[in-house]
């Protein structure tokens, strides 16, 4: 008996390039792993002080900027119906969390309906979309953690050299006045 390629060569050419097209069109519109956005700190208000970045005030370290490590759900606080078919189920976290964590957050799941009250993670939803939901939001947790960890090394560096900056600018300026009242002092009348 003949092989099919024989009996039907367009055939298998035709397969093939349909398989082909498949495979792109599949490619094409697979999902992509969100990337991590792009935050712009105010390197000017930033200073790295025994061994963590923070807010400068008054030419002094204030609070810790980016302070936050390993954010979880530790546990489920409440849950109530809504009006509109909905409810709201309260989770406990071990920490507050900032505005970059949360853009973070947000990032990877936008479509989730998700709110941040100090320690408590506010989830809204249909009560058959909790499992899917509180799934989506580990993984974003997960992530989120992940991106904050990578931005305060990747910020690091960059607020020691605003430091040294900043210290070679101090030096420059006292070496001026310096200058300025010695050549005042040795000033002959």
């Amino acid at each position: 008996m003949p092989s099919l390629d024989r009996q039907f060569p367009d055939v298998k050419k035709f397969l093939s390039s349909q398989v082909s097209k498949i495979c792109r069109a599949f490619r094409f519109h697979a999902p992509k792993l969100p990337q991590k956005p792009a935050v712009r700190h105010s390197l000017e208000s930033l200073t790295f002080f025994n061994g963590t970045i923070c807010h400068v005030c008054q030419e002094r370290p204030a609070g810790e900027y980016l302070p936050l490590s390993g954010i979880e759900i530790i546990g489920k606080l409440s849950w109530k119906e809504l009006d509109d078919e909905r409810c709201e189920y309260r989770f406990a976290m071990n920490l507050a969390t900032d505005l970059v964590w949360r853009c973070f957050f947000k990032w990877v799941q936008p479509e989730l309906p998700v709110s941040f009250e100090g320690k408590v993670l506010v989830l809204t939803c249909l009560p058959a979309d909790l499992e899917l939901s509180y799934q989506g939001i580990k993984n974003a947790i997960a992530k989120a953690n992940l991106w904050y960890a990578e931005e305060r090394e990747q910020l690091i560096p960059q607020v020691i050299a605003r430091d040294e900056a900043r210290q070679a600018a101090r030096e420059m300026e006292d070496n001026r006045q310096t200058g300025l009242r010695r050549q005042f002092e040795y000033l002959e009348i």
